[in-house]
Formats: structure tokens, C-alpha cells, sequence
């Protein structure tokens, strides 16, 4: 998941602030705990809202560069430009990985660790499949390191397929992308479980499904905005925004298992079209400036928050708390090694609110100190650029 900026073009308000309130919902997803907020339905199928980031990163980036490649913007500076957003950010966030397994590698070389460094989720020899965003091809057999990032590694590699398609004149766009989710629905549902919720493997189809429902859908606002439908009274795109929210939160607590998850991303689809438009209610209350800046840095909120979990998770049972009030319990599932934070209901849930807060604080610091400075270094590197004058303002 990752945010686009494009002066030269529109800025759908609504949808950045639902960026940082789904981001919130995967956060609250990765933070097991056996209080009432960790435990509601809503958030244990927080998983979904990642499909959410990949439809409306198709909408945004048609918006933002689909003219712009047709027009001649060379690939590989549409790339470059990509990686600036991306990468800086999922580099620090590997260092600091590393960083925390430092004190292990001396502990378990003194006997005073049982666990071997570098083992687990964050292995060696699945390092360098993170650093070249290649740990969605099934390489290594499990998620790894910084387990988000798989997200942005798979809509990294589906942003070069849209850049060929968008750059490629008289090729037939719409259909080439229509069928694009109709090859990818297809693949999930003959693959069978767990269908939609793939990540380490078969995540680019995923991430292309819901790619390719964002052009889709950026392709019929384009059209719709021509009509008479842009001009119906505000009254309206509010009962046609409020329906598409009902779905969407209907979906995620009813759709969130079996065949029927592939259904999810084309209700996000439809819930995106529905704001597009700048209408209505529901549009006016998710323009929020405090909704606005959530959105703005949604993408540090979620390449940090897994490293602030780690650090709770092994902090906490340092701190010497009282077994009956919070405590760190861990337990096999599925073959994988789960930890879930446990003890008094009031004071687990008290516990993930303070993480919250630190996690939003943190991704304060990182989009200020790290997104906005590499932005602006990009901006810097292609504003020279005469041929493609616009390009320098794409980058930020």
C-alpha cells in the first residue's frame, strides 16, 4: 500500500481518510489480543482491507499517470518515481528488524537466549528476497521479515504491468484490464482455499484483481462525470455512498472466509466509485481534516506498526505486570507460532489504544523524516526534466 500525490490532478479527500481508517483496521488486525476491541469481528477480518489499498491504488494511479504514460512518460521514470515512495521506507523498516535482532545474536552466543537469531519470520536467506521486493513468488515458503510489505512488493510489480499497458497507444486499455480481473477471479477461485487471503504466494494475482477493478472503476468516473449522473442533487450520491459503506462493512463481517472473500473487492470497487464524486454526505464527514491527515500517513502507519507489535510483544513481559492483568501469551495455530496479548479485558484494550497511539506517533515521525524528505529529493531529481516537465510534480 502505498499513497499518490499528483498536483496536476484531483484529490479525492474521502478516499485518503478511508486509507488511513482501513490502515488502522489492519493494524488492530496483526495486534491479537483477547480484549473486546482485538476481539470484534470487524477488526479479525481487518485482512481485507488491503484489497481496499489495491482497488483504490488502481484508481489513483490511472488518475495520476495514466494520461501521462500514454503521453510519452518514459517507464522507467514512472518506476524510479515509484520506488521513491516505496522504498525508503520499507528499507528502514528492514534495518530496523535487524537492528532487533542484534541483542538476540549476542544473547544466544553467550547461552542466554534458547532462540536462534535470525530465525523464525525474519531468516537470512529470505532477506534479500525483501530487499529486491521479490517475497511474493513463493520463493521462500512463508511471510518474512516485515510481513506487510508484501503488499507494496506485489503492487510494485503490477504498477510495471499498468505502466506497459497505459503507455502502449491504441492498445484496447479497458479490455485488456477487464480481462485482467476476470483471469485473476478466476485463478483464486480454481486455487481454491484460502482464496482471496494470499500473501507471501499468488499475491500479485490478488493484487491485480484489485488493481484492475481501480482502473475499471477510474475509467467509469471518467465517463459517469460527463453525464447527468455527476449532476444528480447531493441527496442522492449520499444514499448511493451510504448503501456502498453498508456493503462494505456487511461484506467484511460476512465475506471474510471461503469463496466468497473474491466478492470483497469488487464491493471496495464499488464503495470507491460511490465517493468519487465528491458528493454527499458521507463525503462531506470523511473530509475531516484530522480523517485527511490520518490518510497522509496511512502508508507509514502501516510499514511500522508490525516492528511496534514485536516490541510490545517482547517488551511487555519484562515490565513485571501482574499475571491477571496483562501478560503475553503465545500458542501454535496452523503451523505457525501466534502471540496474542492477554489478561483483563479493560486493561488489554486500555493496552491497545496506547498502541495505537504509538503507532500513529511513530508514523508521524517516519512520514515527516523519511516519505516527505525522499518526495522531495525526487522532485528535485526530474525537475530538470524539459522533456516531461510534469513529471517532477508526479513524484510527490
Amino acid at each position: 500500500m502505498e499513497i499518490v500525490h499528483h498536483p496536476l490532478r484531483q484529490r479525492w479527500d474521502a478516499l485518503d481518510s478511508l486509507r488511513g481508517i482501513f490502515a488502522l483496521c489492519v493494524v488492530l488486525f496483526h495486534f491479537r489480543t483477547t480484549g473486546y476491541i482485538g476481539g470484534a469481528t470487524f477488526f479479525r477480518h481487518g485482512w481485507l482491507a488491503v484489497d481496499f489499498f489495491f482497488v483504490l491504488s488502481g484508481f489513483v494511479i490511472t488518475a495520476a499517470y495514466g494520461k501521462e504514460l500514454a503521453k510519452g512518460l518514459n517507464i522507467s521514470q514512472f518506476v524510479v518515481l515509484r520506488l521513491f515512495r516505496i522504498y525508503p521506507l520499507h528499507l528502514l523498516m528492514i534495518l530496523a528488524f535487524i537492528a532487533l535482532e542484534l541483542p538476540n545474536l549476542y544473547a544466544y552466543s553467550t547461552g542466554h537466549s534458547e532462540r536462534p537469531p535470525f530465525s523464525g519470520t525474519r531468516p537470512l536467506e529470505a532477506l534479500p528476497l525483501n530487499l529486491l521486493l521479490i517475497q511474493i513468488f513463493g520463493i521462500y515458503d512463508g511471510p518474512t521479515w516485515n510481513i506487510p510489505s508484501w503488499s507494496i512488493a506485489a503492487e510494485f510489480w503490477i504498477y510495471i504491468v499498468a505502466a506497459l499497458v497505459f503507455a502502449k497507444r491504441g492498445w484496447p486499455r479497458l479490455w485488456i484490464f477487464t480481462a485482467l480481473i476476470a483471469a485473476s477471479t478466476l485463478a483464486l477461485a480454481l486455487r481454491g482455499r484460502p482464496y482471496l487471503d494470499v500473501t507471501y504466494e499468488f499475491s500479485i494475482v490478488r493484487c491485480a484483481l484489485g488493481f484492475s477493478l481501480g482502473v475499471l472503476v477510474h475509467t467509469i468516473w471518467a465517463r459517469l462525470s460527463t453525464s447527468t449522473y455527476a449532476g444528480l442533487p447531493p441527496y442522492v450520491h449520499s444514499l448511493m455512498s451510504c448503501g456502498a459503506l453498508m456493503l462494505a462493512v456487511f461484506g467484511i463481517y460476512l465475506l471474510a472466509s471461503g469463496l466468497s472473500t473474491l466478492l470483497m473487492p469488487f464491493i471496495f470497487a464499488l464503495f470507491i466509485l460511490s465517493l468519487a464524486f465528491k458528493k454527499g454526505w458521507l463525503h462531506t464527514s470523511l473530509s475531516h481534516p484530522v480523517l485527511i491527515w490520518l490518510g497522509r500517513i496511512s502508508f507509514s502507519v502501516y510499514m511500522v506498526h508490525l516492528f511496534i507489535h514485536v516490541l510490545i510483544f517482547n517488551l511487555l513481559p519484562k515490565a513485571g505486570l501482574p499475571i491477571n492483568l496483562l501478560y503475553v501469551d503465545r500458542f501454535m495455530s496452523g503451523g505457525y507460532l501466534l502471540t496474542q496479548l492477554a489478561g483483563a479485558k479493560w486493561a488489554v484494550d486500555l493496552a491497545t489504544i496506547g498502541m495505537l497511539a504509538l503507532v500513529i506517533g511513530v508514523a508521524q515521525l517516519c512520514f515527516k523524516y523519511v516519505e516527505q524528505p525522499c518526495n522531495g529529493f525526487a522532485r528535485r531529481l526530474y525537475r530538470a526534466d524539459r522533456r516531461s516537465p510534469s513529471l517532477a510534480r508526479s513524484a510527490s
